[in-house]
């Protein structure tokens, strides 16, 4: 009974605290958060961007920084080549917005111009990055990580597999060490992305998400799947959870995003089957809040804290 006080007095600071980002899930999820003791894969992400405040989620969510994690903790993981990068719009190397290249802002999610066959013209592209530099992705939405990022711009070459070998994008959800689903998607929005939602060995589970096509039966993870997927439970073993983010073609792994707040936390796993695997892997009790940061706020925080551990820990036993 005690617990349940402290969940339902938890809930009602919750909303009290952040009454837009919880109308704004219910716009998109047409559902209520559940802030106090999520399970659904929504409810975490959720609970996350307003509770939790690990410091390396700054630099994680930093696609220039984020570089520099891979190097120090994957070292053997090559990266997309960097070409440029700097601060300024004006900046941006005119000769470098050729076929071939990616602009991208540092501090924000899809910021990107692909320069394709017909590259835009210098004044084009310097006026989308003075956009997007101007702009502070994150707190509309409660991704407060981006919105501590510093405003930058990258310029990155662009992946071309070669000559019959397919490029994917290999995403991986992991935890604790453990992998619970990977998106394996191929093809961009432009000319047509499929994907669908495999486990740790690379069996499909039957679902996707809604904004992609499915993949056609023949279409089997590239061999370099597996190593994406160890890698991933390798990184991940300090964290309660994080997607890692490939690209992957034959036995090549390249390392790309590390993204702390899938899909702005709007979309729950999409099977039952796919959430159940994430929920068997995402345990909060090896959330920063958990660990360290409870510690540091007021009684009611900390109270709810080891309520919120109990409950866990009733649920799922001791942590491994």
């Amino acid at each position: 009974m005690r617990d349940a006080a402290l969940f339902a007095a938890w809930r009602i600071a919750a909303v009290l605290r952040h009454p837009a980002l919880h109308r704004r899930f219910l716009r998109r999820m047409r559902r209520w958060p559940e802030a106090a003791l999520p399970a659904r894969h929504a409810d975490r992400v959720f609970w996350r961007k307003l509770f939790e405040r690990d410091p390396l989620f700054v630099r994680l969510s930093d696609k220039l920084a984020v570089r520099g994690w891979w190097a120090e903790h994957a070292p053997e993981v090559a990266l997309p080549p960097l070409l440029w990068s700097g601060d300024r719009a004006e900046d941006i190397p005119p000769d470098l917005l050729r076929p071939g290249v990616v602009l991208k802002a540092t501090h924000g999610s899809g910021w990107n111009l692909f320069c394709g066959d017909s590259p835009p013209p210098h004044a084009e592209a310097v006026a989308a990055a003075r956009r997007w530099l101007a702009d502070r992705w994150g707190w509309k939405h409660g991704e407060w990580a981006y919105a501590e990022v510093p405003p930058r711009l990258m310029i990155e070459e662009m992946i071309v597999p070669p000559r019959g070998e397919a490029l994917f994008d290999v995403k991986v959800h992991a935890g604790g060490g453990r992998v619970g689903v990977v998106q394996l998607q191929i093809g961009t929005g432009r000319d047509g992305a499929a994907g669908e939602f495999c486990d740790a060995e690379g069996r499909r589970l039957g679902c996707r998400f809604s904004h992609l096509a499915p993949l056609q039966p023949a279409v089997a993870p590239p061999p370099g799947f597996a190593r994406a997927v160890a890698i991933a439970a390798r990184l991940s073993r300090a964290f309660d959870y994080l997607r890692f983010d490939f690209l992957v073609h034959g036995e090549t792994v390249l390392g790309g995003e590390v993204t702390v707040f899938p899909n702005a936390g709007y979309l729950d796993m999409p099977s039952p089957r796919a959430e159940s695997l994430m929920r068997s892997v995402w345990d909060l009790r090896r959330s920063w809040f958990l660990r360290e940061g409870a510690a540091q706020g007021g009684w009611l925080t900390r109270a709810y804290a080891a309520a919120l551990t109990r409950a866990i820990t009733a649920e799922r036993g001791p942590l491994p």
